[in-house]
Parts: C-alpha cells; sequence; structure tokens
C-alpha cells in the first residue's frame, strides 16, 4: 500500500480482503522527511536506503493502529502488515538507492513468500501513451517509456523473481473498492519469463 495513499488508508482497509493477504506499506511521509533531512545532512546512501526501509516499518505500524490488522515480521506469517526491516536487513538484495521503493521491496517479499503476482495500491495508476491509456504491458516495454507509477528498479526486480504486477488506482475510492473487488487493475505489468 503506497505511502501516499496515507490520507485513505482507512477506508482502504475497510475495503481489502486483509484475512488472506500481506500488505507491505509504503515509506509516505516518513520516506519523505528522511528525503528531506539528506538536502541538509552528507549521509551515505546505504544509511539513507535502511532508512528509508525503517520508514516502511513505521507506516505499517500506524496501519495496523488504525485497521487491527497484525504486524508481522516472518515468513510463517500468511496474513498481515508485513514490516520489512528485519528481513531486508538479513537479505540486502538491493541497491543503495532512491529507484528501489516499496514497490520492488514487494515483489522481493512476494518472492519470499512463494507468490507470482503482486497488487501495487497508487494514487495514480494510469500509464497513458500517445494519449492513450495501457492496461496491460511487459516489463521489457515499460522500461523504455517514462512514467512515474512505479519504481525505476521494479522491472529488474519483477524479471529476477519471475512476479507479475496489477496496479490499482485508488484516487477515487469508489472506483478502487468497485475495480478491486472485480479485479479489473488499472495496469497489469507482465514480468519476462
Amino acid at each position: 500500500m503506497g505511502g501516499s495513499l496515507l490520507p485513505n488508508a482507512d477506508h482502504i482497509f475497510q475495503i481489502l480482503d486483509t484475512s488472506n493477504s500481506v500488505i507491505i506499506p509504503g515509506g509516505g511521509c516518513f520516506a519523505d522527511n528522511i528525503r528531506d533531512f539528506s538536502q541538509q545532512y552528507i549521509v551515505s546512501n546505504k544509511a539513507l536506503h535502511k532508512m528509508a526501509i525503517y520508514s516502511m516499518h513505521q507506516y505499517g505500524i500506524y496501519l495496523s493502529s488504525i485497521s487491527n490488522v497484525a504486524c508481522i515480521e516472518d515468513l510463517s506469517k500468511k496474513s498481515g502488515i508485513f514490516l520489512p526491516y528485519n528481513i531486508l536487513k538479513k537479505h540486502d538484495p538491493f541497491p543503495y538507492s532512491w529507484d528501489v521503493t516499496s514497490d520492488s521491496i514487494a515483489v522481493f517479499i512476494a518472492y519470499l513468500f512463494d507468490v507470482k503476482i503482486v497488487k501495487l495500491i497508487k494514487m495514480d495508476a494510469s500509464l497513458i501513451v500517445n494519449k492513450k491509456q495501457i492496461r496491460e504491458i511487459s516489463s521489457y516495454e515499460l522500461k523504455n517509456i517514462e512514467q512515474n507509477i512505479v519504481d525505476k528498479y521494479l522491472i529488474t526486480c519483477m524479471d529476477k523473481y519471475k512476479i507479475d504486477c496489477e496496479v490499482y488506482d485508488a484516487s477515487s475510492l469508489r472506483d478502487f473498492k468497485k475495480n478491486y473487488i472485480s479485479k479489473k487493475y488499472s495496469l497489469k505489468i507482465r514480468c519476462l519469463k
């Protein structure tokens, strides 16, 4: 669940089936604070990366507090809000860059859970190319398109772990509810098989 959805997070949780889902929180305002911090102080990319991952941890704790969905940190639990800091400290699979966000991290966590499709919930999930909305695209095709829906490292992650992504637009809660329940994603990104 993208960090930009924080103002509507409680409504989104009413729509999601959390009984059989692992939710990966974004970084949201917590990650934004780290970006601001990095503009004022000299901090290594490694430290910033770890701080940004910890911001997902913080957002996850907040989400748990408003939803009554339990926080989880290990792979034996099959539902809850996954706090990624400790598992990523152990595996450390990413470059230390702002190109990696909760999008890529969600794909890696899905790989650890042996899940083949990740559902990303975004504030804006419309991919427009030549004035036409694209609903399905391969990771290879997306690599050559300028977009700000998913992070820059996601395609690498998807192809490496063989996981597809469905992206849902939550800018309108009414439309999101209807589309999520009917499994009508805004954008499907297929990994290279």
